[in-house]
């Protein structure tokens, strides 16, 4: 079973969460990948019930040979941060794929009140293929060869990704997973 640091947040990681959280959840994903489209919806339920209990932390890892579009969804994701709006990005991005050619990715960051002319020129440039390529050489060495990848405080994670699954290995992990409050008490009736 691959294994990583449990504390390996880089300077350049994005993270939702506190970095002080018991419990890092690292992904290696692709936007263009279904699968990885999946576990999205899964993991935004997941961190809504989570909050600051878990540090949740995206890489890159795009399939560049099955996904034409996952590069360039990185490095918009990437310019997005470079704006303050990765997590904005990243959203969009799982919630339009596979619509991710270059059009839209304009798109996209227009909808989020972003610097266009900031956005493009970093795109044109490949400002941040560095980012991309040093976090796929992460991934590689850390034995990842599909997406999603996941990493529970170092320990990949290879079950399933369904809410109820991914939530008992994250309290198994080291966090207390509150039950949902309902919107009314229970009473019992007689």
């Amino acid at each position: 079973m691959a294994r990583i640091a449990a504390r390996s947040l880089l300077p350049s990681d994005h993270f939702r969460g506190s970095s002080n959280a018991t419990v890092m959840l690292l992904e290696y994903g692709d936007f263009e990948c279904h699968r990885c489209v999946a576990a999205f919806h899964t993991l935004k339920d997941a961190l809504h019930w989570l909050d600051d209990s878990v540090c949740f932390v995206f890489r890159h890892f795009p399939d560049i040979e099955r996904h034409s579009h996952a590069l360039s969804a990185a490095q918009a994701a990437e310019a997005a941060g470079s704006q303050g709006k990765f997590w904005e990005m990243h959203d969009s991005l799982f919630s339009n794929s596979p619509n991710l050619a270059d059009p839209q990715l304009i798109h996209y960051a227009d909808q989020l009140g972003m610097t266009l002319d900031l956005f493009n020129r970093e795109m044109l440039e490949h400002t941040h293929t560095g980012k991309v390529n040093d976090d796929c050489t992460a991934a590689a060495e850390q034995g990842v060869d599909k997406t999603p990848a996941f990493f529970i405080n170092g320990v990949q994670y290879k079950g399933d990704w369904d809410l109820d699954s991914l939530l008992d290995a994250i309290e198994d992990a080291g966090v207390r997973v509150a039950e949902p409050e309902s919107e009314e008490p229970l009473r019992q009736y007689t």
